[in-house]
């Protein structure tokens, strides 16, 4: 009864709308997350872990949804591909690491 009833819940908050008594949601056949989906992982976690979104009041369940509507990317299990993250040789966050590098390299040009 209590796998059935989170089956449920987890159905209903993935059928539900972003954003409530509005029926349109944001679509844009050109807006496409064009890195993995395991950057995007990474990013909706950073962005989870340091309360980014909604005063870290939000689940990280409710952003990956969001994320996943935005970009139309599937991203599946999210938990299971964070524990792999965190398994990873070299670097546990290479897409942030590269984040922070391109944009200040990107400050540093004189325009």
């Amino acid at each position: 009864m209590f796998y059935s009833y989170l089956k449920d819940q987890l159905d209903f908050i993935e059928k539900q709308t972003i954003y409530p008594g509005k029926s349109n949601k944001v679509k844009s056949p050109t807006l496409h997350w064009s890195e993995s989906q395991n950057a995007l992982i990474e990013l909706i976690y950073a962005l989870y872990v340091t309360g980014s979104i909604g005063h870290g009041r939000i689940e990280i369940r409710k952003i990956a949804i969001v994320f996943q509507e935005l970009f139309q990317i599937p991203l599946g299990d999210i938990h299971h591909a964070f524990h792999r993250m965190k398994t990873r040789a070299k670097s546990r966050t290479c897409y942030l690491d590269r984040l922070k590098q391109v944009l200040e390299e990107y400050m540093d040009k004189n325009y």
